[in-house]
């Protein structure tokens, strides 16, 4: 009987272990639960085409057409860094540790998290229409001196988790963070291959448009660097086009460049003087352009300069 009893005693511990969660208990005698799940349900990840980032302030708009990630912020629309958009929905979709801190909701603010003002970043699918079907959200309140743990909750749950802080990079709303800033950045290698012709208008010269024409051909000297160069470099920071009209700004530089099909890929360049020192700008066109970006980058110097032929 004693050993009838033994085994049942050691089946219920068993039951007990794998059946809840793990109770730990902290230095202030409360009971603590830890959890492991998701931020963002995997089976979700297909039907994802909007993400919101930022908070009361600032938000920053990702959205998919066409299979491509653009971004919004106010007035400008530009295209994403894919690469990180797509890191950032893997990493919330992977498991990690959740501890319970606090279920009061009365106490959000000791943590940080305020559903009108904490950074959030939440993910939909929504229509044209601009109806949601939201999928997840979440709020992030402090995090630790060393940045290795945040507190945070999600939108239909008032109980506040700690957990490792792998999202840090992801709490900007700065466009250049997350904006693809490449002159054409649907190219690939094969684009840059496919270019055969290449035109330079030099406006800031003292003669005519066709005197200040050059053409280039594949198989010219230095022709096959110059390209590179155009598909290799980057802008720095988003603009929207309108700042094209400012006062002072300068047309001073065209490129047409021309694949084997005759497609056209175009870089205006631009220059400004705002009292203190030169800057320059460039816009950009293409075959595959989506009609709704309507930017232009800030270049540097040496960027403008790598574009002289």
């Amino acid at each position: 009987m004693k050993k009838k009893y033994l085994i049942l005693t050691i089946i219920c511990i068993l039951l007990i272990f794998t059946s809840i969660p793990k109770l730990i208990e902290n230095g202030k005698g409360k009971n603590i639960e830890v959890t492991t799940s998701a931020l963002l349900n995997k089976k979700y990840i297909p039907q994802i085409n909007s993400i919101y980032v930022g908070d009361s302030v600032d938000v920053l708009h990702f959205y998919k057409s066409n299979d491509i990630w653009l971004c919004n912020y106010g007035d400008i629309n530009f295209y994403a860094n894919e690469k990180m958009v797509l890191e950032m929905i893997e990493n919330f979709s992977k498991n990690r540790t959740l501890t319970t801190i606090d279920s009061n909701i009365k106490n959000h603010n000791l943590y940080g998290i305020s559903e009108e003002s904490s950074f959030n970043i939440s993910f939909y699918n929504e229509d044209l229409a601009g109806n949601k079907n939201e999928f997840s959200k979440i709020y992030f309140g402090y995090e630790n001196s060393d940045r290795t743990t945040i507190y945070l909750k999600g939108n239909r749950n008032p109980t506040v988790y700690s957990a490792q802080n792998d999202l840090y990079s992801y709490f900007s709303t700065q466009l250049e963070h997350y904006g693809n800033n490449s002159f054409f950045p649907l190219a690939n290698s094969s684009t840059e291959k496919s270019i055969s012709k290449i035109e330079i208008f030099d406006y800031s010269q003292e003669n005519n448009l066709e005197n200040s024409k050059k053409i280039k051909y594949r198989g010219d000297s230095d022709f096959e660097d110059f390209v590179y160069k155009t598909f290799s470099s980057l802008g720095g920071k988003f603009y929207t086009e309108d700042i094209l009209a400012s006062d002072n700004m300068i047309h001073i530089k065209k490129i047409n460049l021309y694949d084997d099909k005759n497609q056209l890929y175009t870089l205006d360049i631009y220059s400004y003087f705002n009292n203190i020192e030169e800057q320059y700008f460039i816009k950009t066109s293409f075959p595959e352009k989506t009609s709704d970006v309507n930017y232009v980058l800030e270049i540097s110097s040496w960027t403008k300069s790598r574009l002289d032929f």
